[in-house]
């Protein structure tokens, strides 16, 4: 397991599977029109908020204090260290090492020094103090709420803090209410920009909270697991077609870790993909010890299309009929067989179309394989590759 919490966000689009990198020197934006409100009033500094690869950055003093702390600045080291509501915080300009409670986090961008001012990242800053962080993209508005008793749901114990937030999942069942809440703040999303809502999908959730559980147990964080291989391996080997993967990990919260994604535009774009249809979201953090709990790990999966297969995806059969199954938005769905001219892949000789059977979302049916081959069976845009001997 990694040591201290680090929150994280990573996303992908797998038609091949990719990941997505920023590279480079980070570069600065001033803000502009971001307004950065706490507990409802708006937080006034001598330096506006800059963006540094979409993550927000205001000046140490403002939001430390405004949120009750002390904050020291030491010029030799660069150090950063903010005091109050339990924590303890400390930041180095320029690096992306951070401690909380003595404990090692990674930041997106490091602490800068801009125009004789340290800045910090803000949604960090706010997160480790136990308060709430929120962004609103329409009005371009960071809002940060603080419990009345300075905690926010957390106790301190003898310098150890411990989550008691009853929502913590801490087994694939307990992932549900994350599920449902980043199904229902996802659709609202693209509700608002007029898009179709996501329906969710019991076979993308098992995908999801697989890999949720894979990260959390063996301790790593990416799309390919050491355990189980590429994110394209893991979606073939459950039966499903390529899928937009957004992953996230150190955010207590559903609301935290959606607001997380849709602040950055490589997960936003999966969100909001346009195509985007069918479902599935998995959160797992593994099991309380010595009064700690560990990072909750996150995994969305987005499924294009109107209609997509659950089966095997290459294979070889001798049977004169084959039983296909699958989702679909559509009231009727039909399933197509295109049997290959031999040894060329993209041009087939004859096809035929088979009515499904459509429940719920679900659809299945039998195809006949007429002949001996290779086949191309279709639904959408997905495909499946069957060789009948």
């Amino acid at each position: 397991m990694t040591t201290g919490k680090k929150i994280l966000l990573a996303s992908a689009v797998f038609c091949s599977a990719f990941g997505i990198f920023n590279m480079g020197e980070p570069s600065l934006q001033a803000t502009g029109e971001i307004k950065v409100y706490i507990n409802g009033t708006e937080m006034t500094t001598d330096v506006p908020p800059l963006l540094d690869h979409d993550r927000t950055l205001v000046p140490m003093r403002a939001i430390g204090e405004q949120l009750g702390c002390t904050v020291n600045y030491d010029a030799a080291t660069k150090k950063v260290t903010i005091n109050g509501r339990g924590q303890n915080v400390v930041l180095t300009v320029n690096q992306k090492q951070a401690y909380i409670n003595n404990q090692e986090q990674l930041l997106d961008v490091p602490a800068k020094v801009v125009n004789g001012r340290t800045l910090v990242p803000l949604r960090f800053v706010g997160q480790s103090l136990n308060a709430t962080v929120d962004w609103n993209g329409a009005t371009q508005t960071v809002t940060i709420t603080t419990a009345a008793d300075g905690n926010n749901n957390n106790s301190n114990n003898s310098g150890n803090t411990a989550n008691n937030n009853t929502n913590y999942p801490q087994s694939w069942d307990a992932s549900a209410t994350w599920e449902q809440e980043l199904l229902t703040l996802v659709n609202k999303a693209r509700a608002d920009l007029g898009l179709k809502e996501l329906v969710a999908i019991d076979d993308v959730a098992a995908l999801s909270r697989s890999h949720s559980r894979d990260m959390a147990v063996n301790g790593f964080f990416d799309h390919t697991s050491p355990q189980k291989g590429s994110a394209e391996g893991r979606m073939t080997a459950a039966g499903l077609p390529p899928c937009l993967e957004n992953i996230a990990h150190g955010y207590m919260s559903a609301t935290d870790t959606f607001n997380a994604l849709m602040a950055s535009p490589s997960h936003r774009n999966n969100i909001l993909n346009p195509d985007g249809a069918f479902f599935g979201a998995g959160a797992y953090s593994v099991p309380v010890t010595e009064g700690k709990t560990e990072d909750v790990f996150v995994t969305m999966d987005i499924v294009t299309g109107d209609s997509f297969f659950t089966m095997n995806r290459n294979q070889t059969i001798t049977a004169e009929t084959l039983s296909v199954k699958g989702y679909t938005t559509k009231d009727s769905v039909n399933v197509t067989a295109f049997l290959l001219v031999s040894g060329k892949d993209n041009t087939y000789a004859e096809k035929q179309t088979f009515p499904m059977t459509v429940k719920g979302n679900q659809f299945n049916g039998e195809i006949k394989l007429w002949k001996t081959g290779k086949y191309v069976i279709n639904v959408g845009d997905d495909n499946l590759v069957i060789t009948k001997q």
